[in-house]
């Protein structure tokens, strides 16, 4: 976890450099066992990196997802307009990152979704961490909003 930690900080302070790659392409093997079982967290970081390198060196606000997957949002959100600007800086980064894909409007087809098969899981995590970060910050009922549009997304996600 601590390698997928350290890829994300370089790459969100860097972006996709040698180095970030590096410790990308550490996680797998650095995955811990405890009587052969896999921890959940460990399995959620080694599937991270794998999409980190499927995805030409890329990942959708990663620090945002750790502190939503660590349970810290509710410390974090002190901050929350902070976060909410992050989150629109991840979201222009997000547009930019397919612009010079041809990704069509529509995400739901299935020739987009062959071509560029995160698009939908990029764009439901954005809905996931926006309405999160609400609720915090107590626009509650902006929150069940977007939480409602990620639920009528989310069926075109990609398992990985």
């Amino acid at each position: 976890m601590y390698s997928y930690i350290i890829g994300v900080t370089i790459f969100t302070h860097s972006g996709p450099t040698a180095d970030a790659r590096e410790y990308f392409s550490r996680v797998e093997s650095l995955r811990l066992r405890i009587a052969s079982k896999s921890i959940p967290i460990e399995k959620f970081v080694a599937r991270k990196a794998r999409k980190f390198q499927s995805q030409s060196n890329y990942l959708f606000a990663p620090v945002l997802e750790l502190i939503y997957t660590c349970g810290v949002m509710r410390i974090i959100c002190t901050h929350g307009s902070e976060l909410l600007l992050t989150l629109d800086k991840e979201e222009a980064e997000l547009k930019k990152q397919y612009a010079g894909r041809s990704v069509p409007n529509d995400v739901h087809s299935l020739n987009t979704r062959r071509r560029h098969p995160y698009v939908a899981d990029d764009r439901c995590l954005a809905l996931l961490l926006r309405g999160a970060i609400l609720r915090e910050i107590g626009r509650v009922s902006e929150a069940i909003e977007v939480l409602s549009r990620l639920t009528k997304e989310s069926v075109r996600l990609v398992l990985q």
